[in-house]
Parts: structure tokens; sequence; C-alpha cells
């Protein structure tokens, strides 16, 4: 599948939090930047108190139910170790179900790079 480009469209980490074309077209198509927004919101947490290290993937899912509530979890790179459990009360986000993988680019003075994209870009 692959990517054509990169874009920063979270204002939470505008310099540190980038993703892939497909991502962006997904939040627009879906009108789910706040989904961008849930994860990004996440990444200090993640990077100061979970050690993840260069390389490793985290693996957020979301789960929309019946009553339009959602789950957003969040899995470390070995898919055991849980770093994120948000309950979502209400979501119109159009699929039960969604993968996205948030992969760190490289780790900067300011802080690490990370890249938003779907697993199937990877």
């Amino acid at each position: 599948m692959g990517t054509e480009g990169y874009h920063k469209i979270s204002s939470l980490h505008p310099k540190r939090f980038v993703v892939s074309s497909n991502i962006k077209l997904l939040a627009e198509k879906a009108e789910a930047y706040w989904l961008i927004d849930a994860i990004a919101s996440h990444q200090g947490a993640i990077w100061r108190h979970q050690k993840i290290t260069e390389g490793a993937r985290q693996w957020w899912e979301l789960t929309v139910y019946e009553d339009q509530s959602a789950r957003l979890v969040c899995m470390a790179d070995d898919e055991v170790t849980e770093l994120v459990n948000q309950e979502i009360p209400y979501t119109d986000y159009p699929l039960t179900r969604e993968k996205i993988w948030v992969m760190p680019a490289s780790t900067r003075q300011d802080g690490p790079l990370a890249l938003c994209m779907l697993p199937a870009e990877y």
C-alpha cells in the first residue's frame, strides 16, 4: 500500500507526531481527527513512562460497540503490555474496528518523532 507522504495534522504535538497520507485520508473521510488527537495525546506519557525503545511499535486498536461507545487500547511492541486503555462514551466512527500503528521514526533533541500509519503501510 505505502504512503505518498507524511503530514502534521495533530495540534497536540505538531513537531513530533506525523501521519501517513492514508491516516490523513482516514481522518478526513471518517471525520476522525479526534482519533489522531487521542493517540497523539498519549505519546508523551508513553515515551516518558513506558520505556519505549527506538524502533518499537505501538499497536493501537479502536473498538466501537453497538451503543456507539468505544474503547481505544494501545499495546506495546511485545503485544502483551497494555500502555493505554481509554473509554470513549460516544463516537460516530463508521467502522467497528480500526487498527493503527505508531512507530518511532527517530529520536531528536526535543523528543522522539512518531509516525502514525495503517498496518498495511509498513
